[in-house]
């Protein structure tokens, strides 16, 4: 992955767009439960396209979510190459991004060493 001012321009406007169909309903999944896209990375070829993503609700719903957005990647792509007005749309692929819930865990544990030192 790189970060020229093209793969991120591209990349944003990925995430961008992701969001928005998602978040206005034009992806007609009821297994898409409540998901936010948190970033994009594409590769300098603009071939493959990260999409990262979080969800919030159980890890059965996490699961589905996952799935569903696995089986909307086509339609996805083919939208976005019609939206960019590209060629060649990159092939997506959707990751958990764990950062939020590893952060929670962190302030968890630093919560609990503050308690224990009595600060």
């Amino acid at each position: 992955m790189s970060d020229s001012p093209r793969t991120r321009r591209v990349a944003d406007e990925i995430q961008r767009e992701i969001a928005s169909l998602l978040a206005t309903g034009r992806i007609k999944d009821p297994r898409i439960g409540f998901v936010t896209i948190t970033g994009a990375e594409v590769t300098t070829d603009l071939k493959e396209a990260k999409v990262f993503y979080v969800v919030h609700g159980s890890p059965e719903e996490i699961k589905e979510s996952s799935r569903a957005l696995s089986d909307q990647a086509p339609r996805l792509r083919s939208h976005l190459g019609k939206v960019m007005r590209i060629r060649h749309a990159p092939e997506l692929r959707f990751v958990h991004d764990k950062s939020i819930e590893e952060g929670a865990r962190i302030d968890e544990l630093l919560q609990e060493v503050r308690r224990k030192e009595g600060w």
